[in-house]
C-alpha cells in the first residue's frame, strides 16, 4: 500500500469532485457489475446503494465477510465473481 500513497490526493480530489453526482451515471448501458463487502465501512455502503439506484443494467453483489481490502487477502474469492460476471 505504501508504493500506491503518492496516488491517494489525485483520487481525493476525483471522489471530492464526483460526490453527489451519481446521476452522471445513469446513462452507462453496459452491464455493470457492482461489488461490496458486508464488513467495508458505512460511506462505501452509501456510495454504492446511490449507484445501483442509477445504473439501468448492473449486478449488486454483496460479499459476506468482506471489506474494502479483501481484494488483497481474498482476491480469489472476489475473481470467481468476477470471472462468472464476464462468462
Amino acid at each position: 500500500m505504501l508504493d500506491l500513497l503518492h496516488t491517494l490526493p489525485a483520487d481525493m480530489r476525483m471522489a471530492a469532485a464526483l460526490d453527489a453526482q451519481q446521476e452522471r451515471y445513469q446513462y452507462i448501458r453496459i452491464p455493470t457489475l457492482l461489488l461490496q463487502g458486508d464488513k467495508s465501512p458505512v460511506y462505501f455502503t452509501t456510495g454504492i446503494n446511490a449507484l445501483s439506484m442509477v445504473l439501468p443494467h448492473h449486478e449488486l453483489l454483496t460479499l459476506q465477510e468482506h471489506d474494502h481490502y479483501s481484494p488483497e487477502g481474498k482476491p480469489e474469492k472476489i475473481a470467481a465473481h468476477i470471472r462468472s460476471f464476464f462468462q
